[in-house]
């Protein structure tokens, strides 16, 4: 009977989704261990529209994706039988460079869009990891922080507009197509970090920022902690304006590149500034006056901390603090976490969030799976302790990416959410069925 039951939502997903680019799943588009036995991969808001009535019809299951980068940063799904790919929705660009305005499909990357805005000199200014692979509906979607908040804000700050179909498959059209615009209810911000649970965005309509004319990217050793504040407490309190100030820590008993002194293991502070020739000149004469030092390194680039995090770490975790307790907590997290290995902090000064990279992975051979050095078991007893820890500093800490045996151990979301009740009404309004994303969002939504 089970059998014959799968076969005929099968033959009824192949109906309805008629002409929708379909394929089988990639090994690493796996969802903590689970694997949809279908990818669909529509082309436009109609094909969309499509999947999501057949799978509301039928009462199937699914799982939004755009470039994959994100895709461990949730709980498992409580069922999985379609991924939903919305790569396909990139699409046309339209910019208005005298409006500082561009429209442009989900399914397109920050990468391909800052190529196209070049051309009038403007740019979407935000450094996302994996820029040129995730999405800019998923960054929407995850409300995506990275180092250059600390200029510009979230991705949600960026989205004037958007267009979305919800779980009952009402397409949505939310704000507008210009900068000042204050009708209706801001559902911008309700659907930024709802992870496509929600409604799965379609198209954005986004601000643009001028390029810079020079942009330079300065490194700087502190001594300890205490040094950092001092730095951070020195340039909030300046007429300085970094787009960039983040705290980068190496450290454990399996460092690389350690030195008698240990200076691999003080902090790193990391600032990126903008603006004319004689403007980059003035703020690095004013930084050596606030630092007390002349940068360790300078680079007309930006740094690619947030990329080797995402690769180079079989756990990560976010520890989300208010910004003036961010040093303070990341200090614990380094002594609790020091004696397994070796570790990576990195610390926005001014979100107050700090990614922690755990369990080194190793080079392995196509085909092998990597893996750390602690148990599944003793990763879950480190992040217990670690969020027993984020009490005293009104702190929580959400796991990113894990091994797949992990999720089976740990609530990705630290617990229940305040919220929850106006949570589940909201998903109802949304998504009657429970179609998307079912169980990923905290308090198991």
């Amino acid at each position: 009977m089970q059998a014959s039951q799968s076969g005929a939502r099968g033959a009824a997903l192949a109906a309805g989704t008629e002409g929708v680019p379909s394929r089988d799943a990639r090994p690493d588009e796996t969802l903590s261990g689970l694997t949809a036995p279908t990818v669909l991969s529509p082309r436009d808001q109609q094909e969309l529209l499509s999947c999501i009535n057949t799978a509301r019809s039928e009462g199937l299951a699914l799982v939004v994706t755009g470039g994959g980068t994100a895709m461990g940063a949730a709980n498992p799904p409580r069922a999985l039988d379609l991924l939903l790919s919305t790569r396909g929705l990139g699409g046309r660009v339209d910019a208005r460079p005298n409006d500082m305005v561009v429209t442009i499909g989900a399914g397109a990357t920050l990468t391909e869009l800052n190529r196209t805005l070049a051309a009038s000199g403007q740019r979407l200014p935000l450094d996302p990891p994996l820029a040129g692979q995730a999405t800019l509906g998923g960054l929407v979607a995850a409300d995506t922080t990275c180092s250059s908040s600390a200029g510009f804000g979230c991705f949600r700050d960026m989205v004037l507009g958007l267009n979305a179909i919800d779980g009952s498959g009402r397409e949505l059209t939310v704000g507008g197509q210009v900068v000042k615009n204050v009708a209706g209810y801001d559902l911008v911000r309700l659907l930024a970090g709802s992870n496509g649970s929600l409604a799965i965005i379609t198209q954005l309509t986004l601000r643009t920022f001028p390029r810079p004319v020079a942009a330079l990217t300065l490194q700087y050793r502190l001594a300890d902690t205490a040094a950092a504040v001092a730095a951070r407490a020195s340039l909030l309190n300046s007429e300085l304006s970094p787009v960039m100030m983040d705290l980068l820590r190496d450290g454990g008993k399996n460092s690389t590149g350690s030195s008698p002194d240990n200076a691999h293991e003080r902090p790193l502070l990391l600032l990126r500034i903008e603006g004319g020739n004689s403007e980059i000149d003035y703020q690095q004469a004013r930084l050596r006056e606030l630092l007390g030092c002349a940068p360790l390194a300078r680079s007309d680039n930006p740094p690619d901390h947030h990329d080797t995090l995402h690769k180079d770490w079989l756990l990560r975790l976010r520890a989300i603090s208010m910004p003036g307790q961010a040093l303070a907590f990341a200090d614990r997290i380094a002594t609790l976490v020091k004696a397994g290995g070796s570790y990576q902090l990195l610390t926005h000064l001014c979100s107050g969030e700090t990614v922690i990279g755990l369990e080194p992975l190793p080079p392995v051979a196509a085909g092998q799976a990597a893996t750390g050095g602690r148990s599944p078991r003793e990763m879950a007893a480190l992040l217990a302790e670690l969020r027993q820890a984020a009490f005293d500093y009104k702190a929580r800490v959400v796991v990113e990416q894990a091994p797949a045996e992990l999720y089976e151990l740990v609530d990705c979301w630290h617990g229940r959410p305040a919220g929850l009740g106006l949570m589940r009404q909201l998903k109802k309004r949304f998504d009657p069925v429970g179609i998307l994303s079912p169980g990923r969002l905290a308090g198991g939504l």
